[in-house]
């Protein structure tokens, strides 16, 4: 059986967009909150959330 790989990675393309709602070769926008949920940042830096992150970054400007 002879596998036609541009026919897979279309396949595994429209899989991908179908799950994710984004499209491939594209440029697409998501939210930092999507991106950074509290439970990543609680587990990734000293923050409880994106937001507690971004005003410590101001007062640290000023």
């Amino acid at each position: 059986m002879d596998i036609d790989a541009g026919k897979f990675k279309r396949n595994i393309e429209k899989a991908l967009e179908e799950e994710s709602g984004l499209r491939m070769n594209e440029q697409n926008e998501i939210p930092f909150e999507q991106l950074f949920t509290e439970e990543f940042m609680q587990l990734y830096t000293e923050f409880d959330s994106f937001e507690a992150l971004l005003e410590a970054t101001v007062r640290s400007a000023r």
